[in-house]
Protein backbone atom coordinates (compact mmCIF):
# COMPACT_ATOMS: atom_id res chain seq x y z
CA UNK A 1 0.00 0.00 0.00
CA UNK A 2 1.67 3.92 -0.79
CA UNK A 3 2.82 5.59 1.75
CA UNK A 4 2.14 8.68 -0.34
CA UNK A 5 -0.48 9.76 2.35
CA UNK A 6 1.90 10.33 5.06
CA UNK A 7 3.28 13.82 5.83
CA UNK A 8 6.96 14.94 4.44
CA UNK A 9 8.21 16.62 7.29
CA UNK A 10 9.59 14.48 10.55
CA UNK A 11 7.84 15.23 13.86
CA UNK A 12 10.76 16.50 15.14
CA UNK A 13 10.80 19.70 12.07
CA UNK A 14 6.87 20.29 12.92
CA UNK A 15 7.88 20.98 16.82
CA UNK A 16 10.41 23.29 14.88
CA UNK A 17 8.56 25.18 13.11
CA UNK A 18 5.84 25.52 16.02
CA UNK A 19 8.54 26.76 18.60
CA UNK A 20 9.49 29.39 15.91
CA UNK A 21 5.74 30.88 15.38
CA UNK A 22 6.29 31.52 19.22
CA UNK A 23 9.32 32.91 19.29
CA UNK A 24 8.51 35.57 16.05
CA UNK A 25 5.33 35.96 17.54
CA UNK A 26 6.50 37.52 21.28
CA UNK A 27 8.87 39.20 19.11
CA UNK A 28 6.72 41.32 17.77
CA UNK A 29 4.23 41.62 20.59
CA UNK A 30 7.09 43.12 22.98
CA UNK A 31 7.95 45.17 20.14
CA UNK A 32 4.49 46.64 19.98
CA UNK A 33 4.04 45.50 16.37
CA UNK A 34 0.54 44.44 15.75
CA UNK A 35 -0.12 41.09 13.57
CA UNK A 36 -2.97 41.85 10.57
CA UNK A 37 -4.36 39.43 7.99
CA UNK A 38 -4.99 40.03 4.42
CA UNK A 39 -6.31 38.58 1.44
CA UNK A 40 -4.39 35.10 0.13
CA UNK A 41 -7.28 35.33 -3.16
CA UNK A 42 -6.93 38.97 -4.59
CA UNK A 43 -8.24 40.16 -8.33
CA UNK A 44 -4.65 41.62 -8.52
CA UNK A 45 -0.93 40.13 -8.73
CA UNK A 46 2.43 42.09 -8.98
CA UNK A 47 3.59 43.12 -12.70
CA UNK A 48 6.94 42.18 -11.99
CA UNK A 49 7.83 39.90 -14.95
CA UNK A 50 9.85 37.50 -12.94
CA UNK A 51 7.60 36.40 -10.28
CA UNK A 52 5.02 33.86 -11.80
CA UNK A 53 1.88 34.35 -10.24
CA UNK A 54 -0.77 31.49 -10.13
CA UNK A 55 -4.13 32.52 -11.11
CA UNK A 56 -7.93 31.62 -10.44
CA UNK A 57 -9.63 31.61 -13.82
CA UNK A 58 -13.17 32.58 -12.63
CA UNK A 59 -14.97 32.40 -8.67
CA UNK A 60 -18.58 33.02 -8.15
CA UNK A 61 -18.41 36.12 -6.55
CA UNK A 62 -16.05 37.77 -9.39
CA UNK A 63 -17.62 36.17 -12.51
CA UNK A 64 -15.79 36.76 -15.85
CA UNK A 65 -12.16 37.82 -13.79
CA UNK A 66 -9.51 36.52 -13.31
CA UNK A 67 -8.08 36.10 -9.45
CA UNK A 68 -4.90 35.76 -8.26
CA UNK A 69 -3.11 33.71 -5.11
CA UNK A 70 -1.05 36.11 -3.73
CA UNK A 71 2.91 36.05 -4.33
CA UNK A 72 2.92 38.67 -0.84
CA UNK A 73 0.91 40.13 1.45
CA UNK A 74 2.76 43.70 0.02
CA UNK A 75 -0.09 45.35 -1.44
CA UNK A 76 -2.76 44.80 0.87
CA UNK A 77 -0.12 45.63 4.00
CA UNK A 78 0.48 48.92 2.30
CA UNK A 79 -2.84 49.60 2.10
CA UNK A 80 -3.54 49.14 5.84
CA UNK A 81 -0.26 51.30 6.40
CA UNK A 82 -1.73 54.30 4.50
CA UNK A 83 -5.00 54.17 6.46
CA UNK A 84 -3.40 54.38 9.75
CA UNK A 85 -2.44 51.12 11.01
CA UNK A 86 1.10 51.87 12.08
CA UNK A 87 3.94 49.21 12.37
CA UNK A 88 2.49 45.45 11.39
CA UNK A 89 3.43 42.04 10.60
CA UNK A 90 1.69 39.18 9.06
CA UNK A 91 2.16 35.63 8.88
CA UNK A 92 0.65 33.99 5.73
CA UNK A 93 0.55 31.48 3.08
CA UNK A 94 2.17 32.83 -0.33
CA UNK A 95 2.17 31.33 -3.70
CA UNK A 96 4.40 31.48 -6.83
CA UNK A 97 4.49 29.39 -10.00
CA UNK A 98 7.72 28.03 -9.95
CA UNK A 99 9.56 24.81 -10.33
CA UNK A 100 9.58 22.25 -7.24
CA UNK A 101 13.23 21.98 -5.79
CA UNK A 102 15.64 21.65 -2.83
CA UNK A 103 14.70 25.18 -1.99
CA UNK A 104 11.29 25.66 -3.90
CA UNK A 105 7.53 24.82 -3.08
CA UNK A 106 4.93 26.29 -4.73
CA UNK A 107 3.10 27.32 -2.03
CA UNK A 108 4.85 28.59 0.74
CA UNK A 109 5.03 30.49 4.03
CA UNK A 110 5.86 34.40 4.51
CA UNK A 111 7.02 36.45 7.41
CA UNK A 112 6.28 40.27 6.43
CA UNK A 113 6.88 43.04 8.21
CA UNK A 114 6.68 46.70 7.91
CA UNK A 115 7.70 49.57 10.38
CA UNK A 116 6.67 53.46 10.41
CA UNK A 117 9.46 56.04 10.57
CA UNK A 118 12.30 52.83 10.10
CA UNK A 119 15.31 53.69 8.12
CA UNK A 120 16.13 50.61 6.25
CA UNK A 121 18.98 50.39 8.61
CA UNK A 122 17.07 50.49 11.40
CA UNK A 123 15.52 48.00 9.97
CA UNK A 124 18.72 45.12 8.92
CA UNK A 125 18.94 45.95 12.60
CA UNK A 126 15.37 44.74 13.61
CA UNK A 127 15.26 41.56 11.14
CA UNK A 128 18.81 40.48 13.14
CA UNK A 129 17.71 40.80 16.32
CA UNK A 130 14.70 38.72 15.35
CA UNK A 131 16.89 36.11 14.28
CA UNK A 132 19.61 36.12 17.03
CA UNK A 133 16.05 35.43 19.23
CA UNK A 134 15.34 32.37 16.85
CA UNK A 135 18.72 30.87 16.70
CA UNK A 136 18.91 31.44 20.45
CA UNK A 137 16.07 30.13 21.22
CA UNK A 138 16.83 26.76 19.08
CA UNK A 139 20.48 26.59 20.88
CA UNK A 140 22.22 28.12 17.83
CA UNK A 141 24.24 31.34 16.91
CA UNK A 142 24.82 33.62 14.02
CA UNK A 143 27.50 35.52 12.40
CA UNK A 144 26.10 38.41 10.66
CA UNK A 145 27.79 40.25 7.68
CA UNK A 146 27.38 43.51 5.76
CA UNK A 147 28.15 44.15 2.07
CA UNK A 148 27.11 46.97 -0.51
CA UNK A 149 26.11 44.90 -4.24
CA UNK A 150 29.22 46.64 -5.39
CA UNK A 151 31.22 45.11 -3.25
CA UNK A 152 30.11 41.49 -3.37
CA UNK A 153 29.90 42.06 -7.18
CA UNK A 154 33.26 43.56 -7.98
CA UNK A 155 35.19 40.88 -5.66
CA UNK A 156 33.47 37.82 -8.17
CA UNK A 157 33.77 39.58 -11.14
CA UNK A 158 36.54 42.93 -11.07
CA UNK A 159 33.46 45.16 -12.60
CA UNK A 160 31.35 47.64 -10.87
CA UNK A 161 27.77 46.72 -11.69
CA UNK A 162 26.53 50.52 -11.74
CA UNK A 163 28.52 52.08 -14.26
CA UNK A 164 29.20 48.64 -16.29
CA UNK A 165 27.86 49.06 -19.90
CA UNK A 166 25.66 46.22 -21.41
CA UNK A 167 28.53 44.78 -23.82
CA UNK A 168 30.63 44.56 -20.78
CA UNK A 169 28.60 42.40 -18.79
CA UNK A 170 27.62 40.58 -22.08
CA UNK A 171 30.85 39.38 -22.47
CA UNK A 172 30.86 38.19 -18.83
CA UNK A 173 27.82 36.51 -18.88
CA UNK A 174 28.61 34.49 -22.23
CA UNK A 175 29.44 31.08 -20.11
CA UNK A 176 25.68 30.96 -19.27
CA UNK A 177 24.32 32.24 -22.31
CA UNK A 178 22.77 30.81 -25.48
CA UNK A 179 23.50 31.42 -28.39
CA UNK A 180 21.25 33.82 -28.68
CA UNK A 181 21.10 36.67 -26.24
CA UNK A 182 19.94 39.89 -28.14
CA UNK A 183 16.01 40.28 -25.66
CA UNK A 184 18.18 40.12 -22.85
CA UNK A 185 18.79 44.01 -20.97
CA UNK A 186 21.35 45.05 -18.28
CA UNK A 187 19.02 44.27 -15.73
CA UNK A 188 18.60 40.81 -17.01
CA UNK A 189 22.44 40.17 -17.44
CA UNK A 190 22.95 41.68 -14.23
CA UNK A 191 20.53 39.46 -12.35
CA UNK A 192 22.01 36.61 -14.21
CA UNK A 193 25.45 37.37 -13.44
CA UNK A 194 24.86 37.81 -9.71
CA UNK A 195 22.75 34.48 -9.72
CA UNK A 196 25.56 32.34 -11.06
CA UNK A 197 29.17 34.56 -10.53
CA UNK A 198 28.04 36.03 -7.07
CA UNK A 199 26.09 34.21 -5.48
CA UNK A 200 28.12 30.43 -5.02
CA UNK A 201 29.99 32.73 -2.91
CA UNK A 202 27.89 33.44 -0.54
CA UNK A 203 27.04 29.84 0.48
CA UNK A 204 30.76 30.12 3.51
CA UNK A 205 28.79 32.93 5.03
CA UNK A 206 26.24 32.30 7.68
CA UNK A 207 24.67 35.37 7.13
CA UNK A 208 25.17 38.04 4.53
CA UNK A 209 23.11 41.60 4.53
CA UNK A 210 23.35 42.58 0.57
CA UNK A 211 22.49 46.50 0.21
CA UNK A 212 22.80 49.05 -2.60
CA UNK A 213 21.18 47.58 -5.25
CA UNK A 214 21.19 48.91 -9.04
CA UNK A 215 18.31 51.09 -9.31
CA UNK A 216 17.26 48.95 -12.41
CA UNK A 217 16.55 46.29 -9.54
CA UNK A 218 14.57 48.88 -7.21
CA UNK A 219 11.26 47.07 -7.22
CA UNK A 220 9.20 49.30 -5.40
CA UNK A 221 12.38 50.17 -2.67
CA UNK A 222 12.81 53.86 -3.03
CA UNK A 223 16.31 55.58 -4.68
CA UNK A 224 19.26 57.20 -2.56
CA UNK A 225 22.52 58.44 -3.43
CA UNK A 226 25.58 56.85 -1.59
CA UNK A 227 27.13 59.06 0.79
CA UNK A 228 30.80 57.37 -0.44
CA UNK A 229 30.37 57.50 -4.25
CA UNK A 230 28.25 59.58 -5.30
CA UNK A 231 26.18 57.05 -7.09
CA UNK A 232 21.99 56.34 -7.29
CA UNK A 233 21.77 53.28 -6.00
CA UNK A 234 18.44 51.26 -4.71
CA UNK A 235 17.67 51.21 -0.98
CA UNK A 236 16.99 48.02 -0.29
CA UNK A 237 18.50 44.93 0.56
CA UNK A 238 18.78 41.26 0.36
CA UNK A 239 19.22 38.47 3.14
CA UNK A 240 21.12 35.60 3.04
CA UNK A 241 22.03 32.22 4.76
CA UNK A 242 24.80 30.14 3.44
CA UNK A 243 23.84 31.25 0.03
CA UNK A 244 19.98 30.73 -0.03
CA UNK A 245 18.24 34.18 -0.13
CA UNK A 246 15.99 34.33 2.87
CA UNK A 247 14.70 37.91 2.98
CA UNK A 248 14.20 41.01 1.03
CA UNK A 249 13.60 44.25 2.55
CA UNK A 250 13.06 47.95 0.86
CA UNK A 251 12.71 51.34 2.27
CA UNK A 252 9.65 52.22 0.65
CA UNK A 253 8.84 54.04 -2.20
CA UNK A 254 6.01 56.82 -1.57
CA UNK A 255 5.65 58.74 -5.05
CA UNK A 256 2.28 56.91 -6.43
CA UNK A 257 3.30 58.65 -10.12
CA UNK A 258 7.18 56.70 -9.74
CA UNK A 259 4.60 53.54 -9.05
CA UNK A 260 2.67 53.79 -12.28
CA UNK A 261 6.06 54.60 -13.75
CA UNK A 262 7.21 51.32 -12.77
CA UNK A 263 4.43 49.27 -12.76
CA UNK A 264 4.40 50.34 -16.59
CA UNK A 265 7.58 49.36 -17.16
CA UNK A 266 7.38 45.59 -15.70
CA UNK A 267 4.16 45.87 -18.69
CA UNK A 268 5.86 46.75 -21.38
CA UNK A 269 8.74 44.16 -20.44
CA UNK A 270 6.21 41.18 -20.11
CA UNK A 271 4.51 42.34 -23.42
CA UNK A 272 8.78 42.33 -24.59
CA UNK A 273 9.07 38.62 -23.53
CA UNK A 274 5.80 37.03 -24.55
CA UNK A 275 4.14 37.21 -21.12
CA UNK A 276 0.63 37.53 -20.26
CA UNK A 277 -0.43 41.19 -19.33
CA UNK A 278 -1.24 41.96 -15.96
CA UNK A 279 -3.20 45.02 -14.95
CA UNK A 280 -1.68 47.31 -12.04
CA UNK A 281 -3.36 47.46 -9.10
CA UNK A 282 -5.00 50.83 -8.71
CA UNK A 283 -6.01 50.21 -5.22
CA UNK A 284 -2.58 49.54 -4.21
CA UNK A 285 -1.87 52.97 -6.16
CA UNK A 286 -4.82 55.06 -4.86
CA UNK A 287 -3.59 53.79 -1.18
CA UNK A 288 0.31 55.04 -1.76
CA UNK A 289 -1.44 58.80 -3.74
CA UNK A 290 -3.38 59.15 -0.27
CA UNK A 291 -0.62 58.95 1.93
CA UNK A 292 1.91 55.89 2.87
CA UNK A 293 4.11 57.03 5.86
CA UNK A 294 7.79 56.85 5.59
CA UNK A 295 8.45 53.14 6.37
CA UNK A 296 10.80 50.19 5.50
CA UNK A 297 9.45 46.77 5.06
CA UNK A 298 11.15 43.19 4.54
CA UNK A 299 9.60 39.78 3.47
CA UNK A 300 11.34 36.94 5.06
CA UNK A 301 10.58 32.98 3.85
CA UNK A 302 10.23 30.85 7.33
CA UNK A 303 10.53 27.96 5.40
CA UNK A 304 14.21 29.01 4.34
CA UNK A 305 14.75 29.90 7.77
CA UNK A 306 13.79 26.11 8.91
CA UNK A 307 15.88 25.34 6.40
CA UNK A 308 18.97 26.50 7.74
CA UNK A 309 18.05 25.57 11.41
CA UNK A 310 17.56 22.33 10.61
CA UNK A 311 19.94 21.46 7.07
CA UNK A 312 16.89 20.03 5.19
CA UNK A 313 15.47 20.84 2.52
CA UNK A 314 12.14 22.79 1.90
CA UNK A 315 10.54 19.48 1.10
CA UNK A 316 11.75 18.49 4.34
CA UNK A 317 10.40 20.89 6.44
CA UNK A 318 6.96 21.63 4.58
CA UNK A 319 4.13 18.96 6.18
CA UNK A 320 2.87 18.36 2.90
CA UNK A 321 5.22 19.92 -0.07
CA UNK A 322 3.21 20.09 -3.29
CA UNK A 323 3.84 16.21 -4.25
CA UNK A 324 2.28 14.97 -1.39
CA UNK A 325 -0.61 18.07 -1.09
Amino acid sequence: MTQEWRPRAPLAELRRRAAVLVVVRDFFMRRGVLEVETPLLSRHTVTDPFIGSLSVAEIVSLPKQTTYLQSSPEYAMKRLLSAGSGPIYQICKAFRDDDSSARHNPEFTLLEWYRPEFSLMELMDEVAALLQAVFAQQGQTLLLEFKTYQQVFEKSLGINPHVATRSELLALAKPWLPSESDSLDKKDLLELLFSFAVEPGFKRIPALFVTDYPCSMSALAALKTDEKTGQQVANRFELYLHGIELANGYHELRDAEAHVQRFTKDQQRRAELGLPAVAMDQRLVGAVAEGLPPCSGVALGLDRLLMDLSGASIQEVLTFPIDRA
